[in-house]
């Protein structure tokens, strides 16, 4: 069973026609009692489902395929389904999930497993570990997947976990470095027509150009993995980079632009259930029209759904909130001030996500995620 989420993408306008067929075929198999091709087509519907960004239908379908594998004793089925079915619970933030699948992966029987299917793991399991911030463990991991990468010769994989190394590099502060492994994995990305990571390699690089204040340089990198995007469907992924190029345009002042990049990631944040993305896009459209619109009612309005979404920090910022304005100033409906606003979306965005809802900020469902 081949391991489509990695790498295959659903031709935008396709997704629903796909989707039909599978169906189809499932309902086919089902009929006559074929458990194999079962397994093989609810795999693969369970992969365009991950790909539109329906996360809880993916491990639905994946779940069953992987029932549907063990049944029939297919254990490289089941190897690349509970890959996946990792990747997806890394993705909505359920690290326990997701460590527990890719180790489940890592104990199957030499033989059964693939090396090419271990260097993936490792490489997931790192993934993991960097968003924790165990920095040395993960490290160790990606360069044990990069040995096994270097011996099969899978340079898909190689530029996939040289990417991720860069990111690490990037958060440190040694940003040369990281620029170099990102062109690396960019050249392999380019070379073997690799638009997923590709993709998301430009817009780390963006990211990094755009916060040394290389402006141009970095719109322009922002715009390739747009078309990408666009032309992929991938709808997750276009959010993300709307969100960062917005920051750009609120630090050159095109506030028009700024809200309508916002809107743009608002909608798809709703349609795909990305809980976090919503939350965060809310909470700096508050930001926004406190700062440049004065609109302090309805910035208060969207601090409030962010804070709904996220509601373990509630607390926190509501009790900064009472000690500043006071009780008699929230009964008299005084409107928020830009420097409350201010201060609540700073301690929204900077404090610790809570396990249990979306993974990290806005999903560039790439390399960037770690997942392979």
């Amino acid at each position: 069973m081949s391991n489509q989420i990695d790498t295959t993408y659903t031709p935008k306008g396709k997704v629903a026609t796909a989707l039909a067929l599978y169906q189809q075929s499932l309902d086919h198999f089902e009929q006559i009692g074929e458990t194999q091709g079962k397994a093989i087509v609810l795999y693969q519907m369970a992969a365009v489902y991950s790909q539109q960004g329906q996360l809880d239908r993916a491990i639905s379908l994946y779940q069953k395929a992987l029932a549907a594998n063990r049944d029939i004793g297919d254990d490289r089925g089941v190897a690349a389904t509970l890959n996946n079915l990792g990747a997806i619970y890394a993705r909505k933030g359920e690290v326990k999930e997701a460590i527990t699948l890719d180790q489940q992966l890592l104990e199957m029987k030499s033989g059964i497993v693939d090396e090419k299917t271990v260097a993936v793991s490792l490489h997931n399991l790192a993934s993991i570990y960097a968003q924790q911030g165990k920095v040395k463990e993960a490290i160790g991991l990606y360069q044990q997947s990069l040995e096994i990468k270097e011996r099969i010769n899978d340079v898909r994989g190689k530029a996939a976990t040289w990417h991720q190394i860069a990111g690490i590099y990037a958060q440190q502060g040694e940003v040369q470095q990281a620029l170099a492994l990102y062109r690396q994995s960019l050249e392999i990305s380019e070379r073997i027509d690799d638009v997923r990571t590709k993709a998301g390699t430009l817009h780390e690089m963006a990211g990094i150009y755009a916060q040394q204040g290389e402006i141009q340089l970095a719109l322009l990198l922002y715009q390739q993995p747009l078309e990408i995007k666009e032309r992929t469907d991938d709808v997750g992924g276009k959010a993300a980079t709307w969100h960062q190029m917005a920051g750009i345009y609120t630090q050159q002042g095109e506030i028009q632009q700024v809200l309508q990049l916002y809107q743009q990631s608002l909608e798809i944040s709703e349609c795909i259930d990305d809980v976090k993305g919503k939350a965060a896009t809310l909470a700096m459209l508050a930001k926004l029209l406190a700062d440049e619109k004065r609109e302090f009612d309805k910035a208060l309005d969207y601090l409030q759904q962010s804070l709904e979404i996220l509601s373990n920090r509630t607390k926190l910022i509501s009790s900064w909130y009472w000690r500043r304005v006071g009780t008699a100033h929230h009964r008299s409906r005084v409107p928020l001030t830009a420097e409350c606003v201010n201060i609540s979306v700073h301690l929204l965005t900077t404090s610790p996500i809570p396990r249990g809802g979306d993974s990290d900020g806005f999903h560039q469902p790439s390399a960037r995620d770690g997942r392979q």
